[in-house]
């Protein structure tokens, strides 16, 4: 019997192994009942793992759920192991490494990706209500409703987000309903949705997610009635190559009639209000109206 590379103990005593083969220091033990040939170090792992057992009725929920469809959530939001959802007339799933929630009838939609029973896109946003705050449930939003790069369908909408929304019946349901509010088809990174969350909330002008202004320049952000445009630069950006094409890019803004804004992880992350005063100051000087909210009000997104 080919046992794969993870398997129940019970399986593998089934085939013939004994107790001492189970205890070997070449298996590691993901979960109890659960052996694996290769120590699991990602999500994929970890759910490949936990699929050797998983029952029939569960499936991957909240963040587990969220980084199968490759959703931006914040890196200190991950946790070792899964997040397994059952329905609620059963017994709730225990163990080492597991974490357990129920679901009521008809509340969830569950679907195939990638091998696994995984809650749909817009199952698993709701689902993320008890782990997620304001600002990253709206970058998972625009994540889900917004078309991949190259492509044309989106992995969910905003009305399929809303559906499960109103079947929801679980803590966060006012904080999603502000959320889905925000969300937008368009962004394509989380920084990019963490810049529109905080400029909203500070009163600026919404500004559009990825214009293209000319067939050589597109913005991350932009506020076309003021010819005002940001880029967010990440990590990808510290080259010296990319940084003369970032420079490049402000002169080919500038040719077009636009002003364009380059920020970083840390005037977004470490000086949010210095960002938003600038952002107001350009916006102000190009005519956009611009409404004074108290600090306590501005959402501030964490990396």
């Amino acid at each position: 019997m080919e046992l794969g590379n993870s398997f129940t103990v019970r399986r593998a005593r089934a085939a013939g192994f004994g107790p001492g083969a189970m205890r070997s220091p070449r298996l590691a033990a993901p979960f109890h009942g659960v052996r694996s040939r290769v120590e699991p170090t990602d999500v994929v792992g970890w759910c490949r793992a936990y699929a050797a057992k998983m029952r029939p009725d569960a499936a991957f929920a909240s963040l587990t759920a969220a980084q199968l469809w490759g959703a931006p959530v914040p890196a200190a939001a991950i946790r070792v192991g899964v997040d397994v959802v059952t329905p609620h007339d059963t017994a709730r799933v225990l163990g080492r490494g597991v974490r357990g929630t129920q679901y009521a009838d008809g509340t969830v939609e569950v679907v195939d990706h990638e091998g696994f029973r995984v809650l749909s896109p817009a199952s698993t946003w709701v689902d993320l209500a008890g782990v997620l705050d304001f600002a990253d449930l709206v970058a998972v939003g625009d994540f889900f409703v917004t078309p991949p790069f190259g492509r044309t369908d989106a992995r969910t909408n905003r009305e399929e987000l809303a559906r499960a929304l109103a079947l929801c019946r679980r803590v966060g349901g006012p904080r999603l309903r502000a959320a889905l509010d925000v969300v937008r088809v368009g962004p394509l990174s989380r920084p990019e949705s963490h810049v529109r969350v905080l400029a909203v909330s500070a009163g600026l002008p919404e500004p559009v997610p990825n214009l293209r202004v000319s067939p050589l320049l597109m913005f991350d952000l932009a506020w076309p009635g003021c010819r005002l445009g940001l880029d967010y630069q990440g990590a990808g950006h510290r080259s010296a190559t990319q940084y003369a094409r970032d420079l490049g890019r402000v002169d080919l803004a500038r040719r077009e009639g636009w002003e364009l804004v380059q920020i970083a992880k840390a005037d977004l992350y470490e000086h949010p209000f210095d960002l938003v005063g600038r952002l107001r100051s350009r916006l102000a000087d190009r005519g956009a109206l611009v409404r004074v909210v108290q600090a306590s009000k501005v959402v501030l997104p964490r990396p």
